[in-house]
């Protein structure tokens, strides 16, 4: 049978409040920043979505706010979230770039004078919701041109996915109002 315990960990809540007054106002308008001192775990309520994340935790060398004191804020987003959107801009520079490794001829015209392969229509392809449909845009364009021949694989790395503006922005208030608490909290173990 299932069993329910209780744990009552040392627990530093840190809360977050946007005011009107803010230039970004209404972009994460409220947080709870929650710091299990025990288990080295911070967990994020917000209206900006939800996230957590947990270290091994190393009493004898660091404390959790000391850790949380100094990480950065590239580091800190690789750990709440993942990449899950594409970013079309990086993703059309791949596209180039895969092109030019095949030797295209950007300045190449069909035998009515269009381009073979119109730039704005390839930009298009990289403008998809998701990455399936941002190959099969890519592999139609290619149908009849030199890239048709393309590896399947070469197109799907040309994908290239980005954090949500929402996580990003869970890590900037992290970095900017969140961390110097931990750091005076840090100071203060000694």
């Amino acid at each position: 049978m299932a069993k329910v315990s209780t744990r009552t960990p040392p627990l530093i809540s840190l809360y977050f409040c946007q005011e009107r007054g803010d230039p970004d106002y209404g972009s994460c308008l409220w947080a709870v920043f929650n710091f299990d001192l025990e288990r080295y775990e911070l967990s994020i309520t917000s209206d900006c979505g939800n996230y957590a994340y947990g270290w091994v935790p190393t009493h004898k060398s660091e404390s959790f706010m000391h850790l949380m004191a100094r990480l950065d804020s590239g580091y800190l987003l690789d750990k709440l979230a993942s990449p899950c959107v594409i970013n079309e801009e990086a993703t059309f520079e791949a596209v180039k770039e895969l092109m030019e490794a095949w030797g295209v001829d950007f300045s190449e015209t069909d035998r009515w004078g269009d381009p073979v392969f119109d730039m704005d229509e390839i930009k298009d392809c990289c403008y998809q919701s998701n990455e399936r449909d941002v190959h099969d845009a890519l592999e139609r364009k290619f149908e009849g041109t030199s890239m048709e021949t393309c590896d399947d694989y070469d197109l799907w790395s040309c994908i290239q996915k980005d954090f949500t503006t929402n996580a990003k922005k869970i890590v900037q208030v992290f970095m900017d109002y969140i961390q110097p608490k931990c750091k005076e909290f840090s100071d203060n173990e000694r």
